[in-house]
């Protein structure tokens, strides 16, 4: 496991799941977090990354690992708050 992949794995867990095991497989949905904690967790995410993510591309988002994958693919295409600066 990266530095990258740990950092986000303790955001999650301080931010959404402090007392429940995951990992990049699981499930929001069966772990019982709700569009409320996924739209908390993405601040923490760009934050993290330095990148923005939509509020719409959380939609199809449905395991631990396809939020840190989207963040960063955001990364990655230069997809963060800086780059929409005029």
């Amino acid at each position: 496991m990266d530095s990258d992949e740990q950092r986000y794995l303790d955001t999650v867990r301080k931010i959404v799941f402090p007392d429940e095991p995951f990992d990049m497989n699981s499930k929001w949905a069966e772990l019982g977090a709700d569009s409320l904690d996924l739209v908390e967790l993405c601040m923490q995410v760009e934050e993290l990354f330095g990148v923005m993510i939509d509020e719409s591309e959380l939609a199809p988002i449905e395991t631990v690992g396809q939020l840190y994958r989207l963040a960063l693919h955001h990364r990655s295409e230069g997809i963060s708050w800086e780059a929409e600066l005029p």
